[in-house]
């Protein structure tokens, strides 16, 4: 017997979700300026270190890259369903 259903979503979705994670990285980087995805992470702003504290800022900048690749993937297995679920017989009725 081949891999199971379940196996076969679950490597998909950890698929969908690293190209969420990619895409995020890449936004992030276009977005900032700057070279690397790592530089996106520190501020240079004194008040903005005062005011979140370089961990915090951090953290965040973590949990909306996971939260982006997650909806990235989310997305991607509902279009995909989409894609199944109406992919039909193309007949017409006359």
């Amino acid at each position: 017997m081949t891999e199971s259903s379940n196996t076969h979503h679950g490597r998909r979705f950890a698929i969908d979700a690293a190209a969420g994670l990619g895409l995020f990285a890449l936004i992030t980087t276009m977005v900032a300026g700057t070279g690397t995805f790592a530089a996106t992470l520190s501020f240079d702003e004194p008040d903005a270190i005062a005011l979140a504290g370089s961990t915090g800022s951090e953290h965040s900048i973590l949990v909306l890259a996971l939260v982006f690749s997650l909806l990235f993937a989310l997305n991607a297995a509902f279009f995909r369903h989409l894609g199944r679920a109406y992919t039909g017989s193309t007949r017409r009725k006359s």
